[in-house]
C-alpha cells in the first residue's frame, strides 16, 4: 500500500500476494476469516489448538494452495515464534483466538479465569509482539483483533468473557498509538451474536431466539461468520489505510439499540 495517497478504490478489497497469520482460525469465525482472505487473493498461515479441526480441514484440500495449517497455542511463545520463523514476510495479523466461557459468578473459578485471558489476551499480546518486526517491513501491515460487543456491556454470565474483551478493545487502541509512527494499523471487530457451528441451534431456540428479536434491530436474527469476516478484509485492506484504534462493531444493531 502507498502510505502517501489512498489506495485505487477498484482494487482495494484485494490482498493479492499478502501473508496473513489467523489465530484459532480452523473454524466458525476464524475458518470464515482465513478463507475470505485467501478469496482476496492472500497466502494464510491458521494457528489454532485444535488438531481435529485441522485435519478435518486439511482432508478437504481446500486453500487454493495458499492455505497451511498450524496447530498449537497462540499464547505459547515458543509455538508463535516457532511458526514465525518460518515465514519469510508477514502482512496481517488477525488474532482471532479466543476462549467463550459463560457462566455465573460464584460458578467462575480461577481456572476459568486465567483460562480466558490466556486464550483471549495473552495470545494477542504474544502474537502481535512476535510479529511487529516482520509488520514493520511491510508496506501494507495491518493487526485486527476480534473481541466482541461483551467489551462494551455486560451481560449475565460474561465477568470473565466481557473482561478480556474489554482489555483487548484497549489493547488495540493503545497498540495502535504505539505502532502508529510505523505504518503498523491496528484495529478490531466487534462481534454480537453470530451463528456458528457450536450455537448456531442454541439461536433458534428459546430464550435465545426471543432476545434476539427483541435485541437485534436488522431482522432480530444472528449474523453469520461471513459478516464478521468481511469486516476483518476491510481493515486489514488498503481500502482502511488511514483507519486504526478503531472498532468495527458487526451486531446488526444490537449496541445501537441498548
Amino acid at each position: 500500500m502507498n502510505r502517501d495517497h489512498p489506495h485505487d478504490n477498484n482494487s482495494g478489497f484485494q490482498l493479492s500476494g499478502a501473508v496473513c497469520l489467523v489465530t484459532g482460525g480452523a473454524q466458525g469465525i476464524g475458518r470464515a476469516i482465513a478463507i475470505t482472505l485467501i478469496d482476496a487473493g492472500a497466502h494464510v498461515h491458521v494457528l489454532d489448538l485444535d488438531q481435529v479441526a485441522l485435519d478435518r480441514w486439511r482432508g478437504e484440500g481446500t486453500g487454493h494452495g495458499r492455505l497451511d495449517l498450524h496447530a498449537g497455542d497462540a499464547a505459547d511463545p515458543d509455538v508463535v515464534a516457532d511458526l514465525l520463523r518460518t515465514l519469510e514476510r508477514m502482512d496481517v495479523l488477525i488474532n482471532n483466538a479466543a476462549s467463550p466461557f459463560y457462566c455465573p459468578f460464584e460458578e467462575l473459578t480461577r481456572q476459568h479465569w486465567e483460562q480466558a485471558l490466556r486464550n483471549d489476551l495473552h495470545s494477542a499480546f504474544e502474537c502481535s509482539r512476535q510479529s511487529v518486526p516482520k509488520l514493520r517491513a511491510s508496506d501494507r501491515a495491518a493487526i485486527v483483533n476480534v473481541a466482541s460487543i461483551e467489551g462494551f456491556v455486560a451481560e449475565p454470565g460474561t465477568v470473565a468473557y466481557g473482561s478480556v474483551k474489554a482489555a483487548l478493545l484497549q489493547f488495540t487502541r493503545a497498540l495502535a498509538v504505539d505502532l502508529a509512527n510505523d505504518w503498523i494499523r491496528v484495529n478490531a471487530v466487534a462481534p454480537g451474536g453470530i451463528a456458528v457451528e457450536r450455537n448456531r441451534q442454541v439461536f433458534q431456540q428459546e430464550p435465545c431466539k426471543s432476545l434476539l428479536a427483541d435485541r437485534v434491530p436488522l431482522g432480530g436474527v444472528p449474523g453469520e461468520p461471513q459478516d464478521v469476516a468481511n469486516a476483518v478484509l476491510f481493515l486489514a485492506s488498503p481500502l482502511a489505510r488511514y483507519i486504526t484504534g478503531a472498532t468495527l462493531v458487526v451486531d446488526g444493531g444490537w449496541l445501537a439499540k441498548a
